[in-house]
């Protein structure tokens, strides 16, 4: 993804879309390390643009992948589903989920799996950028605590 020295204005620069959540949002607690990157001098030559929302599953982000697409980027960066994993983990925030991002479905391991199959799938016929999956972040919750914020079962 390198760029000859020279002109680095909008129209000549190497685009960079991330789809994701809040862990590349940028926004609320989470460090907006995209902002970070274009403000780097060595990053002049690229242009990165933000496609993420703080909250969002998969299948969120497979509705927000028109306006990715559109912008014709020639890398695209993917990283998707913490909220999957703690929806699928966390009754509470099953339910809250489910309500604040009006899904159509609980969320499960096999709509994850359709729902980024279907954006990689997308990514590939729609456009001719490189493609760049990111791993889940370790969360680190204890499944059988008693702390009320981590508990994965509900109180009786």
């Amino acid at each position: 993804m390198r760029r000859k020295a020279g002109d680095s204005s909008p129209r000549n620069r190497f685009r960079v879309a991330f789809l994701g959540s809040s862990s590349t949002a940028g926004k609320g607690q989470a460090f907006n390390w995209i902002r970070e990157l274009s403000q780097r001098q060595e990053n002049r030559f690229y242009e990165f643009l933000n496609f993420d929302v703080g909250g969002d599953l998969a299948y969120n982000g497979l509705e927000r992948l028109p306006k990715l697409i559109e912008c014709r980027p020639q890398c695209a960066v993917v990283w998707i589903g913490a909220n999957d994993n703690l929806a699928m983990t966390f009754p509470r925030f099953q339910r809250l989920a489910k309500w604040w991002k009006k899904l159509p479905q609980t969320a499960s391991p096999a709509w994850f799996a359709e729902s980024l199959s279907t954006i990689i799938r997308r990514l590939k016929t729609e456009t001719s950028a490189e493609i760049r999956l990111c791993s889940l972040a370790s969360i680190g919750e204890d499944l059988f605590t008693t702390e009320a914020p981590q508990s994965y079962f509900e109180p009786d």
